[in-house]
């Protein structure tokens, strides 16, 4: 997240003229010469405004008074004690002089601009009004989350608000990822080290329970790999647990010469399917690959005794052999 940098104001140059010819101030500008027909008038280190009848429009107590127009709306911004705030193009003061700083209307993917106030972050309009309180430690620009919302900081924490300053997301996650980077629409969260999913309207889809959660459709298949206690198991993009979290390692679907996935639990392997379900009982000390034995069965080791599957799951050969070569496979 990035925060606003207050555009400075622009040195001026002033028409000098003698104490007869201005009488009371300092120093006189040009008229025009602020985007508006006025001159800007200094007395005192002070400055205001003047219209082309000579009246004081804007009276003469501001530290510094930039142009109008400059900051993304037809205002001027003024600085007070070293606070800052907006006159209108009728010298009215629309934006009271009490912010720290106050950036371009426009820049954070919304038509508001942004304002500090002792080191902490809101909103206004284009209509003077505070539309996000002051509350926030960052703000982030809206729509730079693969959604229109804005990231909003406080104490640590993380939430999202939207394009009317309402909070969409509460301000509690340790980290909110992007949407759409998952391999899903939803954003992943973090929160006490713990993973889980909201999607785009700010629900919890995913309980935030999981220490690690992969991208969806990374594991030949269309879920994702969830960890939690060192045990791995997957949802499905309804957040739906598929396959149980009880295992010690899932590889891909597909890399075993079939669509099946080879799992692992307590050093013994199996194998589940696309559905999840279990085919092959995980008790087995090693599985080879479907089709490497001149068949389409895949090589099965139980106590260092050798038999084969087939591509059902079926065991065609007891596991009561010695040595895998010496096993006669009737064709």
């Amino acid at each position: 997240m990035r925060k606003f940098i207050l555009t400075p104001f622009i040195c001026l140059l002033f028409v000098n003229y003698s104490n007869s010819q201005t009488g009371e101030y300092d120093n006189i500008g040009k008229f025009g010469t602020h985007g508006i027909s006025w001159a800007l008038v200094q007395k005192d280190n002070q400055f205001g405004f003047i219209d082309t009848h000579g009246k004081a429009v804007v009276p003469i107590e501001y530290d510094n008074i930039g142009k109008f127009g400059t900051h993304g709306i037809s205002w001027a911004l003024v600085q007070k004690d070293n606070k800052f705030g907006f006159i209108d193009t009728h010298g009215k003061t629309i934006v009271p002089i009490e912010y720290d700083n106050i950036g371009k209307f426009g820049t954070h993917g919304i038509s508001w601009a942004l304002v500090q106030k002792d080191n902490q972050f809101g909103f206004i309009d284009t209509h003077g009004k505070a539309v996000v309180p002051i509350e926030y430690d960052n703000i982030g620009k809206f729509g730079t989350h693969g959604i229109s919302w804005a990231l909003v900081q406080k104490d640590n924490q993380f939430g999202f608000i939207d394009t009317h300053g309402k909070t969409i997301v509460p301000i509690e996650y340790d980290n909110i990822g992007k949407f759409g980077t998952h391999g899903i629409s939803w954003a992943l969260v973090q929160k006490d080290s713990q993973f889980g999913f909201i999607d785009t309207h700010g629900k919890t889809i995913v309980p935030i329970e999981y220490d690690n959660i992969g991208k969806f459709g990374t594991h030949g298949i269309s879920w994702a790999l969830v960890q939690k206690d060192s045990q791995f198991g997957f949802i499905d993009t309804h957040g739906k647990t598929i396959v149980p979290i009880e295992y010690d390692n899932i590889g891909k679907f597909g890399t075993h010469g079939i669509s099946w996935a080879l799992v692992q639990k307590n050093n013994k392997f199996g194998f589940i399917d696309t559905h999840g379900k279990v085919l092959v009982p995980v008790e087995y000390d090693n599985i080879g690959k479907f089709g490497s034995h001149g068949n389409s069965w895949a090589l099965i080791q139980k106590d260092n005794k050798f038999g084969f599957i087939d591509t059902h799951g079926k065991v065609v050969v007891p596991v009561e052999y010695d040595n895998p070569d010496k096993i006669k496979i009737k064709k």
